[in-house]
């Protein structure tokens, strides 16, 4: 896949060890002030970790535990990047759910398309709030609540948006990077990510 550029933007993965297999969520960053510098997206990275960390790993499963943080800056090919240990686990003392049981988050744009908008498959979902395959409407309040103290965790030298790198199945000159406007869900009804069970890749 040929590489495509993003302007002023970073791509921060979260890395996860869940149960024996290797996960991650991926978001981006657009910066406010100016073309990102190596401290910029060090210094992003580490405030995303500090968010995961005191938001969203302690309403996960023990069995999640995010050790490092892998943020690229997007503008060239060659270009700054940044890791950030970590060592969280999940606060919630009971097991999760198998590894591909998941639940989609929407990052809304505001605007229609599928260019605009995206979603995170979060990892472990501690076993009792799932019911009948459907998750109990205040895991899904906990996970909104998470995703909204991260504007603040990443200041206002930061974005929070939906990348697109193709349109009409084709790469883009430049890529396209909007900022989120809403974070939500569609429904209450679990997903399932294969590859997130053991031994399926990395």
């Amino acid at each position: 896949m040929p590489f495509v550029p993003v302007l002023q933007t970073v791509e921060v993965d979260l890395q996860y060890l869940y149960r024996q297999q290797f996960c991650s969520n991926t978001m981006y960053f657009t910066s406010q002030v100016g073309d990102p510098t190596p401290s910029g997206v060090l210094a992003l990275a580490t405030a995303v970790e500090a968010w995961a960390t005191a938001n969203l790993l302690p309403i996960l499963s023990q069995d999640c535990q995010l050790f490092r943080l892998h943020a690229r800056e997007l503008t060239a090919e060659v270009s700054s990047v940044a890791d950030v240990s970590s060592g969280t686990v999940g606060g919630i003392a009971t097991t999760a759910d198998p590894n591909n049981v998941t639940l989609a988050v929407s990052f809304r744009t505001g605007v229609i398309g599928r260019s605009f908008r995206g979603r995170n498959y979060i990892i472990g979902i501690p076993q009792g709030v799932i019911s009948d395959n459907t998750v109990a409407p205040s895991f899904l309040a906990d996970v909104l609540t998470a995703f909204a103290a991260l504007p603040a965790a990443v200041t206002t030298d930061w974005l929070h948006s939906v990348v697109s790198r193709f349109t009409a199945g084709l790469p883009r000159v430049a890529g396209v990077s909007t900022p989120v406007t809403t974070v939500a869900f569609t429904d209450n009804i679990v997903d399932s990510q294969r590859r997130r069970l053991p031994g399926r890749g990395r």
